[in-house]
């Protein structure tokens, strides 16, 4: 995440960014990332799914036209296997895709 979208999330949290950043992040390389929970999942997806949807980082709302994912129609199907979302709503259209993946935020 970047500096503005961990400004974004703590906001919206009500907290402030250093109680957020210890709180709910960790460092991978030079980047900050959301820790995940034991299961591998987001620490901030909750029973009824993301809990800071509105405001969510634009990797996050590019799930799940990932560039791993979409690299073949096996990880497409694990991926669907594992979440109950994917493969589910509206078609998206290739030119769609490259623009979410792009980083416009239009899921």
């Amino acid at each position: 995440m970047d500096e503005q979208e961990r400004e974004r999330i703590a906001a919206f949290l009500m907290l402030p960014l250093r109680q957020f950043a210890a709180r709910y992040c960790r460092r991978v390389w030079w980047r900050i990332s959301l820790r995940e929970q034991e299961n591998g999942d987001c620490i901030l997806l909750g029973p009824q799914g993301c809990t800071i949807y509105p405001v969510r980082p634009a990797q996050c709302a590019s799930f799940p036209f990932w560039a791993h994912v979409l690299q073949s129609r096996q990880r497409w199907e694990a991926l669907k296997r594992r979440c109950p979302g994917v493969g589910q709503g509206r078609l998206y259209r290739r030119e769609e895709i490259q623009r979410i993946t792009a980083g416009e935020r239009t899921t």
